[in-house]
């Protein structure tokens, strides 16, 4: 169940961002805030195994993804730490 809903979430446009999580809640995603209504209503709530939603707002970014952190080879390539 947990594949299937990945690759669901991977091919809708509204989600931004989707994460699989360990524990509880299953799936972490970041939607387009100006979707998310209709999106909310007419897709996610109707999805197959969809137990139970909670939806949560961020106040602000603390912090930013960085990205990976990059070193420098002893070839004088960049590489990833």
């Amino acid at each position: 169940m947990a594949r299937m809903a990945s690759h669901r979430a991977a091919r809708m446009p509204e989600v931004v961002e989707a994460h699989r999580l360990f524990g509880d809640p299953d799936f972490l995603l970041r939607v387009d805030v100006k979707a998310y209504e209709r999106f909310y209503a007419e897709v996610l709530s109707w999805l197959p195994g969809v137990a139970q939603l909670a939806s949560y707002l961020a106040m602000k970014v603390v912090k930013a993804d960085g990205g990976c952190p990059l070193t420098e080879g002893g070839s004088g390539e960049l590489q990833s730490a």
